[in-house]
């Protein structure tokens, strides 16, 4: 039986809410970026209660990481070495997989030989039109998934490309999951039972730490109220 906190996260359409998952649970919050109201407004319900995840590798493991795409009411979501396209639900259950699972190779190419072909721990999309920064580990890539240009943009240690983390829980990396903010080139990084929000400027080195690095329970009152959650639980699901 193990502790499971936030595994992976993406901002809606909708303003100021999001999908967060942890492993086969998920909830629908609003996080009202940068004000102390945050509120669960849905869940914790299963992965299985969206209808294109049953009797897929999603309804098994869970969710691990995602992020938002730059193409309305799209993300990507991953399961170890798998990652699916996927359109998602806002007020209704038409939500559909439009491309996988698949290898994480399959889908992006241009990550065959890198640590992330595996796996991603944590991954949120940059405020250029499909771009995204990917963690795993003590590893950072930035990428471009978009139709013309896709590829790699830059590869390297976390430490060199993100200094802010110096110093912190997050400095060698491990990161649990990140998400992208409405607020305009801001983002959240969850570890465990912390978090940290950040404020980053795509292609320069210039990034900087809004506050502290704060447990859950301090700025997200609806999510920390809920955490951790129990492998013990989810199983309950499969009866």
């Amino acid at each position: 039986m193990s502790n499971i906190y936030v595994t992976a996260a993406f901002k809606t359409d909708i303003k100021n809410q999001a999908y967060i998952f942890m492993k086969r649970e998920y909830v629908k919050d609003d996080y009202s970026p940068g004000r102390p109201h945050e509120k669960v407004l849905y869940g914790p319900a299963n992965v299985n209660e969206f209808p294109s995840l049953k009797n897929t590798i999603f309804e098994d493991a869970g969710i691990d990481c995602a992020f938002g795409s730059h193409n309305p009411g799209e993300a990507y979501i991953f399961e170890r070495n798998n990652v699916a396209k996927w359109i998602y639900p806002s007020d209704s259950r038409r939500d559909r997989i439009i491309q996988g699972p698949v290898p994480i190779s399959t889908m992006f190419p241009f990550l065959h030989g890198t640590v992330f072909e595996s796996g991603v721990d944590a991954a949120f999309e940059s405020t250029r039109k499909y771009e995204a920064y990917l963690f795993k580990g003590d590893k950072y890539i930035g990428i471009n998934y978009g139709p013309h240009n896709p590829g790699r943009l830059n590869y390297g240690s976390i430490k060199d490309y993100w200094p802010i983390f110096k110093g912190t829980i997050f400095e060698h990396g491990g990161f649990s999951a990140a998400l992208a903010s409405h607020l305009e080139r801001e983002a959240y990084i969850f570890k465990g039972d912390s978090y940290v929000r950040i404020k980053f400027t795509p292609g320069r080195i210039n990034y900087e730490v809004i506050g502290r690095v704060k447990k859950l329970t301090d700025g997200w009152d609806g999510l920390g109220s809920i955490l951790p959650r129990r492998e013990v639980i989810l199983s309950a699901y499969n009866g």
